[in-house]
């Protein structure tokens, strides 16, 4: 890596391996065009023995220089220890910073007239910016934010008033047309609307005696008022409603608690001699007697929800229902196997599609089990119907004998 250097007079050698020495390169060599381009003399050796370019050593190009090295180095290039720095290439030392920087002004001079206005050296009055109180109460800190920050509130592009078939009376709001529709369902929390309810209600309550006893206390005002010089003399006095007091119980000569433990009629007989000689100690056991729960005195709790009434075609609805659901159990306990199935219905009819080859084996057993078993089927039957009837008959009997009471009442 060969850094840019300047030898014997203004020549500027620069070799690069890659692109960042290029830009370095180009940097640093238009810092030196420059300053040999600017050069209108040979350049005279320097004492120090290295070729300068004949350029006043100005703060301006000195920190160009500065930079251009700062830059280099930054970049990952190292000085060439052969050749002198090129900082050294401007004739003369380097420029102080005395004269980089400016020297500070003096402090301006205060002057003032016959009023306390600040004036300047010509005497006119200068005019001074009022300074802002940055220091301020927090409502008008408000206020300026409210009045930065306005909430811009909707309008209509183009007012309904002014279609020529708008109609006054159809009861159409300006606000409700602006406000904005509300996306989705809008869920409620259980119980908040009874909570409501409930709150409302204790407060209608309260008004209400609240209003009742204002009632009073104005009526008794306005009374007041009307007769202001009555008489205390003439009111009339009503009779006093002496409250009867409930007649105490007389002291009984043994508590009840005591009369099954105390052998004695009263206390008396046990003052005078032991109390062990009075108990009667078989009747002192180790269980202990609890009191009846009683009810304590509250308002009786509210009716249980009542069934509701069917017609007569939900009702026959809700039986057919209920005898499917329980045929269905049925069948699934037998497919299970917690149940027996049927035995076949078995006729004279459907004897050999039924049995088989079992009906040619012996016929007259077989014969003889049909008929039984139709029977039997047939006296259930005749049964069912007679229980049937003997329900009705007492039902209808029933009717009947409380029919006649209410006649005969």
């Amino acid at each position: 890596m060969q850094s840019v250097v300047l030898k014997e007079g203004s020549k500027v050698q620069s070799a690069s391996t890659n692109s960042q020495q290029g830009s370095i390169q180009s940097t640093t060599g238009s810092v030196a065009s420059s300053t040999h381009a600017s050069s209108s003399t040979p350049a005279m050796p320097s004492p120090g023995g290295i070729a300068g370019l004949g350029v006043p050593a100005t703060a301006a190009n000195y920190e160009a220089v500065k930079r251009a090295q700062e830059l280099a180095a930054s970049m990952g290039f190292r000085h060439d220890p052969e050749f002198a720095p090129l900082i050294n290439m401007f004739p003369g030392h380097p420029p102080s910073e005395s004269i980089a920087q400016q020297k500070p002004a003096k402090a301006p001079v205060l002057r003032l007239d016959a009023l306390g206005r600040e004036i300047d050296e010509h005497g006119n009055v200068i005019n001074m910016s009022k300074p802002t109180n940055l220091s301020t109460l927090k409502v008008n800190i408000n206020k300026q934010k409210k009045e930065a920050f306005q909430i811009l509130k909707p309008e209509l592009d183009v007012d309904p008033e002014l279609n020529p078939h708008f109609d006054a009376s159809m009861g159409i709001d300006k606000k409700k047309l602006l406000r904005p529709k509300r996306m989705g369902f809008q869920f409620v929390k259980e119980g908040e609307w009874s909570k409501e309810a409930d709150r409302l209600k204790n407060k209608n309550a309260y008004q209400s005696e609240a209003q009742a006893e204002l009632k009073v206390k104005q009526a008794q005002l306005a009374k007041a008022k009307a007769e202001p010089y009555i008489n205390p003399n003439l009111i009339e006095v009503s009779e006093r409603v002496i409250t009867k007091e409930k007649p105490k119980d007389p002291i009984p000569d043994i508590e009840w608690w005591d009369a099954p433990l105390v052998a004695a009629d009263n206390y008396d007989e046990i003052m005078e001699e032991t109390i062990e000689g009075k108990l009667k100690k078989d009747k002192i056991t180790i269980y202990v007697e609890h009191p009846l729960p009683i009810e304590p005195p509250a308002e009786p709790a509210p009716p249980p929800p009542q069934p509701l009434k069917l017609t007569k075609k939900e009702q026959k609805k809700l039986r057919t229902q209920r005898r499917l659901a329980k045929e269905k159990d049925r069948q699934e306990m037998i497919r299970q196997g917690l149940l027996e199935p049927p035995k076949p219905k078995v006729k004279m009819s459907n004897l050999m599609k039924v049995l088989g080859s079992e009906a040619t084996q012996d016929p007259t057993r077989l014969e003889m089990e049909i008929r039984t078993a139709a029977a039997e089927r047939e006296q259930a039957h005749v049964d069912r119907n007679i229980a049937g009837s003997s329900h009705q008959q007492s039902v209808v009997r029933r009717k009947s004998e409380n029919f006649l009471t209410i006649q005969i009442r």
